[in-house]
């Protein structure tokens, strides 16, 4: 290493080396800061924007999701939840007249209703309650039988869809024949 030290401070340099090599690193400078470095502020200039809009949309993001937040907590607060109600034995017919009702609502005709109709399973009392199964047969298009199930959903009694068989109504593809399988519980 010392010897090409030694080699180099001998290396004799006269002035048209010097000016020649000053010369071709300003090229080397001058290219650089035309194109290496040009390219580079520019990309930098882009990715920066990029993360500027990215931090806005973060933001707002944030300040929607703490919205949501609130207006959950609120909603929380002002709506209590539902209470089903259980019916008496002797109200199981104004029960059917309500699902009746719903069904008429909804545009879905009821051919048949089995109220105390058997799954085949045993019925087993919990507690004071007593399970009362409840068969209906009847004739619809999708939308109206999901607005039924909606309406049973909503509605102040207790009742739960056990089973549900569907079955395309003849040649007719839009309606169905629906046999469905509620579930509700009676004080004894």
């Amino acid at each position: 290493m010392t010897q090409i030290l030694s080699k180099l401070q001998n290396f004799p340099l006269d002035k048209k080396k010097i000016i020649a090599i000053l010369a071709f690193v300003a090229v080397l400078v001058f290219l650089d800061v035309s194109f290496i470095i040009k390219a580079q502020i520019k990309s930098i200039k882009n990715v920066s924007g990029k993360v500027a809009n990215l931090k806005k949309k973060i933001d707002t993001l944030n300040n929607e999701l703490a919205l949501m937040k609130q207006v959950q907590v609120e909603r929380k607060l002002k709506v209590p939840p539902k209470v089903k109600k259980i019916i008496s034995g002797s109200d199981l017919p104004a029960l059917i007249q309500d699902i009746d009702a719903l069904a008429k609502k909804n545009n879905v005709r009821v051919t048949q209703i089995k109220p105390g109709w058997s799954m085949g399973d045993q019925k087993i009392a919990v507690g004071n309650f007593s399970p009362v199964s409840i068969l209906l047969e009847m004739n619809c298009n999708y939308h109206q039988f999901g607005s039924f199930i909606n309406d049973l959903e909503n509605a102040q009694n207790f009742i739960a869809v056990e089973q549900m068989e569907i079955v395309p109504l003849g040649n007719d593809c839009f309606q169905q024949k629906i046999k469905l399988l509620l579930r509700t519980y009676v004080k004894k």
